[in-house]
């Protein structure tokens, strides 16, 4: 199983390669890599950001009661 400071690593690289990548291929692939990981990270206890903040302030960190709480429940009834 990998650690904590793994799946950050390869989220990061991932979600770069999902936004910077000009193959469609190469960025889809990378894309459904980063949402993997970032399932993997949530299962940890690591939440994305925190309520009221920026999309560029937000970071992965161990959840606290004022985390943005991924409801996977909700995500698929979109």
């Amino acid at each position: 199983m990998p650690t904590v400071p793994e799946l950050l690593t390869a989220e990061s690289k991932a979600s770069q390669a999902c936004e910077g990548s000009g193959d469609a291929d190469v960025a889809r692939e990378q894309c459904r890599l980063r949402d993997r990981l970032s399932g993997r990270l949530a299962q940890a206890g690591y939440c994305w950001g925190r309520k009221g903040q920026t999309d560029e302030k937000k970071q992965w960190h161990a959840c606290q009661p004022d985390s943005i709480y991924e409801d996977d429940i909700e995500a698929v009834q979109r």
